[in-house]
C-alpha cells in the first residue's frame, strides 16, 4: 500500500506517484461573470499541487475563455459563452457527457447549486464534493419561486455525496447533516499568500472599503448603503469605495439606491481589481473594512483584511463569526440591521486606537491561514480518498 509523506518543504506519495486529478469547476478567476472565493481556491492549490500531479480543471466558459496550460494546470472549457445563463446551464449539461474524454483517478465536483453536475452519481472513480456555501432557505429569500430549483439541487447533490471539503467550522457541522450517515466530511480553511503580510504602508486615508461581489442580498450591499448614509452625515469627509463585479441588475440596483439616498459624490463604485498590489493597497490604506452580509461560507476578504492589519466589520452569521473575532480583530453587528451598523463604522471611525489594536490582532490572526498548508491537507485528503476506493 502507498503510504502518505508530509514534509514541511514538499508532499508526494511514496515512489512518486503522481494521481490525476480533474476538477469540475463553473467558475474561474477570470470569468467576468463570477470569480469569486471559490474559484480563487481552485487557482491556489491546484497550481500547488501541480507541482507533483497531473490536474486538469474544466471550468465554464466565458468571453475570451479557451483552453490553455496556467502554472502546471490544464484548463478546459465547456459550455456556451453567449451569456451567463446560458453558459452556466449548459456547462450543466454537458459536464457529465465530457466526463468520458478524461482520465482521471479523483474527480473533485466544486458544487454550486446554480450549474449543478451531480458528479457524484455518473463518476466511477472516487468524487469529493467542493462546498463553499450552503444557502439552505436563503435560496427562496434571493430567488422566490426559481429558488425551488437551486434548493432542490443543493438537497439532492449533498445526499449523493460520500466525501466532502468545506471551508470552515459552522459549514463542516451544518453539512454533516444534510449528508448520509457514513459520508466523509472534512474542514479545510481558505488561504493567503505570503505576499499579504509583506505589506508596510499603513498609512491611512479617508475611505472604508467594501471588496468583493456586488451582490445586493447575498453581500448586504442595500444594508451597507443606508447605513453610510447615516455615517456621511456625521463623518461627512468619509467616502465609502465599492470593489467588485457584479452582474448588471445588481449594479444597477446599487446604483438606484445611492441616489436615492443622494450619498452619489460619496460613493466610488470601482469595479474589480486584479493587480495584487492595487487590491493590497486598498486593503491598506482604507480605515477599516465592511462585509455587511447575509451568508457566507469562509470569506477570503475577511482574512486579507486582516492580514493587511485593518479591523473588519461584519454581520453575526456562520462564516463570519468564525472568520471575524469579534472584539479582537473586528466587530460582529446582526445582519440586516444599517442602525447597528452605522454605529459600528461610526465608533471606529471615531476611535483610531480601537482600529489599530484589531488590525494587529489580525495580522495574528491570518498568519496560520497559509495557502501552501492548506495545499498539503487537502492534497492528503485526496489520498486517503483514493486509497479508500481501492481498498
Amino acid at each position: 500500500m502507498l503510504e502518505y509523506r508530509c514534509r514541511r518543504s514538499s508532499t508526494c506519495f511514496e515512489g512518486g506517484h503522481k494521481v490525476k486529478i480533474l476538477h469540475l469547476i463553473y467558475d474561474d478567476i477570470n470569468n467576468p461573470w463570477c470569480g469569486g472565493g471559490g474559484a480563487v481556491r481552485a487557482y491556489e492549490i491546484n497550481r500547488r499541487l501541480a507541482q507533483r500531479h497531473d490536474i486538469t480543471v474544466a471550468t465554464g466558459n466565458y468571453p475570451g475563455a479557451r483552453r490553455e496550460v496556467i502554472d502546471g494546470v490544464r484548463y478546459v472549457r465547456i459550455g456556451s459563452n453567449k451569456s451567463y445563463l446560458l453558459s452556466r446551464v449548459t456547462f450543466s449539461l454537458q459536464a457529465l457527457i465530457k466526463l468520458k474524454n478524461f482520465r482521471y483517478d479523483i474527480l473533485i465536483d466544486d458544487f454550486s447549486p446554480f450549474s449543478p453536475c451531480f458528479a457524484s452519481l455518473y463518476s466511477k472513480k472516487p468524487v469529493v464534493t467542493s462546498i463553499q456555501s450552503y444557502l439552505g432557505y436563503h435560496h427562496f429569500r434571493k430567488h422566490l419561486i426559481a429558488g425551488m430549483f437551486s434548493f432542490l439541487f443543493e438537497y439532492l447533490n449533498l445526499k449523493a455525496s460520500d466525501f466532502v471539503i468545506t471551508i470552515s467550522p459552522w459549514l463542516e457541522e451544518k453539512i454533516k447533516s444534510k449528508v448520509k450517515q457514513n459520508a466523509v466530511v472534512k474542514c479545510i480553511f481558505n488561504g493567503l499568500n505570503e505576499e499579504w503580510f509583506n505589506i508596510s504602508d499603513f498609512e491611512e486615508e479617508d475611505y472604508i472599503l467594501f471588496i468583493g461581489r456586488i451582490d445586493f442580498y447575498t453581500k448586504g450591499i442595500d444594508i451597507l448603503l443606508k447605513a453610510f448614509a447615516v455615517v456621511s452625515c456625521k463623518v461627512p469627509k468619509v467616502v465609502l469605495k465599492l470593489v467588485g463585479r457584479g452582474n448588471g441588475k445588481d449594479i444597477r440596483k446599487t446604483i438606484r439606491l445611492i441616489d436615492r439616498l443622494d450619498i452619489k459624490d460619496k460613493v466610488q463604485l470601482i469595479g474589480p481589481v486584479y493587480d495584487v498590489e492595487e487590491k493590497q493597497s486598498l486593503f491598506a490604506k482604507s480605515k477599516f473594512v465592511c462585509m455587511p452580509s447575509r451568508f457566507e461560507g469562509w470569506p477570503i476578504v475577511s482574512i486579507e483584511a486582516a492580514a493587511a492589519g485593518k479591523a473588519v466589520i461584519g454581520t453575526k452569521i456562520p462564516g463570519l463569526s468564525d472568520a471575524v473575532k469579534d472584539g479582537e480583530t473586528g466587530i460582529l453587528v446582526p445582519s440586516d440591521d444599517p442602525d447597528e451598523l452605522a454605529n459600528a463604522m461610526i465608533y471606529l471611525l471615531e476611535h483610531k486606537e480601537e482600529r489599530k489594536r484589531m488590525g494587529e490582532n489580525g495580522r495574528k490572526w491570518a498568519r496560520r491561514f497559509n495557502w501552501d498548508e492548506i495545499a498539503k491537507e487537502q492534497e492528503q485528503f485526496y489520498w486517503e480518498v483514493v486509497k479508500s476506493a481501492r481498498n
